[in-house]
């Protein structure tokens, strides 16, 4: 029920148009799809990738969509109903942990578990499970969950198998266990391993552009997502101090739970140190800042799942010493005041979506009468390029491929992973935004045949270059575009 409103009815958000997008080209020849700005669909999501493009063959995008939101909110749902039952979680304490969690997902770098419908929240719902029956030691559901979980998203599974092989150690009762689990995960992994080794080699690779500009590595980490894997960007730190105090104080709490509770030892020392692994990744980071090796590793995404577990926790503790000291009645209008707070926090903010979240269904009529004209006036195959950042809040650049099925060559919200790709990308990226500041030598060298502009700025500088006019509606123009030869 918490979860519902956050993942139920609101309108698509910008990873799922990358994700739908590249799903749309998955196992279809390179040639045909290079000109799609979403049109990289990573190997290593095989799973989820062809999952997805069944559904869109079967419903539609917006039917796939749909599905897959309802299926993350069930999934979620049901995960962390089985990790509080079998940890012994009790309801109160779980409905003000998932409350908290919700007003803050991480501690930093951006993760987030619940918010949209995308491989990595399949690959926690698996893990959750795997807690769940970590606890009720069966082996070989926490086995078959981290090889779901890793085979949906590589580095979700494959940090959480991992750390769960510490919790499985950490336990006198299970450490037996721990190396016959490593060898069998290990030997499961084998074909994602191959396939990252071979076919996603370049995912590492170091050169630069040219003499003296920056690397791949430095334009996926410090370039496009500073804000996930770079605190330490331009040689200090520059992300919110808030998460990292609020990661030491829950250290802190954790400890306190270690010593107090001989129950939750085991627990509480894995999350302390997990915890202390987020503090670590810090000096990785500022020993990484100017390489950005490890960038593409995301080394704080699990701050978001450290910090749901915590919480779990620790909400236990708080209501479990509050039921011994006879504040029941107390503890149930709390846990009423937290479940109504959260409902009509997210029906107030459904109150500002579209509950009607189809792609079509939620544009303007000007933007329906753009889309139409593009659909039914242009080849299948004409490369449009699309202003951007839109100010417009339907139609804008990232859904655009979505909406017409006609490529867009390039999007700053669409990189790709793999070394090559990332340096064609930020190349592209560099000619776009030159070519709509006025430069019509970059412009030229921008392999499409139609411009799409929304501001009259762009506008000049497209007709100033040569580009023709062809349609106008409500402020968007479309411009007929000959690059060099």
């Amino acid at each position: 029920m918490l979860l519902s409103p956050t993942l139920l009815g609101k309108n698509w958000q910008p990873n799922e148009f990358d994700y739908f997008g590249q799903a749309t080209h998955f196992l279809v020849d390179a040639q045909q799809i290079d000109a799609f700005a979403s049109s990289k669909p990573e190997l290593f999501r095989g799973l989820f990738m062809g999952f997805t493009r069944l559904l869109i063959e079967l419903l539609g995008l917006d039917g796939a969509w749909a599905i897959e939101r309802l299926l993350a909110w069930a999934g979620l749902a049901l995960g962390l109903w089985c990790v509080m039952r079998s940890w012994g979680i009790v309801s109160v304490a779980g409905v003000l942990a998932v409350g908290g969690f919700l007003l803050r997902q991480t501690y930093f770098g951006g993760e987030w578990l619940v918010g949209g419908a995308e491989s990595k929240v399949f690959a926690y719902m698996a893990i959750l499970l795997a807690l769940a029956a970590w606890r009720s030691r069966a082996w070989g559901r926490v086995l078959l969950c981290w090889v779901i979980a890793s085979y949906l998203h590589f580095l979700v599974g494959g940090f959480w198998a991992l750390a769960m092989l510490g919790l499985v150690w950490l336990d006198p009762e299970t450490r037996p266990n721990t190396t016959g689990l490593a060898w069998r995960y290990g030997l499961a992994m084998v074909p994602m391993l191959a396939l990252l080794l071979v076919q996603e080699q370049s995912m590492l690779i170091r050169h630069a552009l040219d003499a003296g500009s920056v690397s791949v590595n430095q334009i996926y980490s410090n370039i496009r997502n500073p804000h996930h894997v770079a605190p330490f960007l331009h040689g200090h730190f520059n992300w919110p101090l808030d998460g990292v105090i609020w990661c030491v104080l829950v250290m802190v709490v954790l400890n306190w739970v270690r010593q107090a509770t001989p129950a939750w030892r085991v627990l509480a020392t894995w999350l302390m140190a997990l915890h202390a692994y987020l503090l670590g990744a810090f000096v990785l980071a500022w020993f990484d800042r100017d390489t950005q090796l490890l960038g593409k590793f995301y080394l704080f995404r699990p701050a978001s799942l450290i910090w749901l577990l915590s919480a779990l926790l620790l909400a236990h503790q708080v209501i479990d010493k509050l039921m011994q000291c006879g504040f029941k009645r107390s503890v149930r209008a709390l846990a009423l005041v937290s479940v109504l707070w959260c409902v009509s926090d997210g029906a107030q903010g459904l109150a500002h979506e579209q509950l009607t979240a189809g792609l079509q269904s939620r544009l303007t009529v000007d933007e329906s009468a753009v889309v139409h004209w593009v659909k039914t006036s242009t080849p299948a195959n004409t490369v449009i390029l699309v202003q951007e950042p839109s100010p417009h809040e339907h139609l804008h650049a990232m859904d655009f491929e979505l909406l017409t099925g006609r490529p867009t060559l390039v999007n700053w919200k669409f990189v790709p992973t793999t070394g090559d790709a990332v340096e064609r990308w930020y190349r592209l990226n560099l000619l776009k935004r030159a070519a709509f500041a006025g430069d019509c030598d970059a412009a030229r060298q921008l392999p499409v045949e139609m411009v799409i502009t929304y501001t009259d700025t762009a506008a000049k500088a497209w007709r100033a270059c040569g580009a023709r006019p062809l349609f106008w509606r409500g402020g968007w123009q479309a411009w007929a575009w000959t690059p060099q030869a």
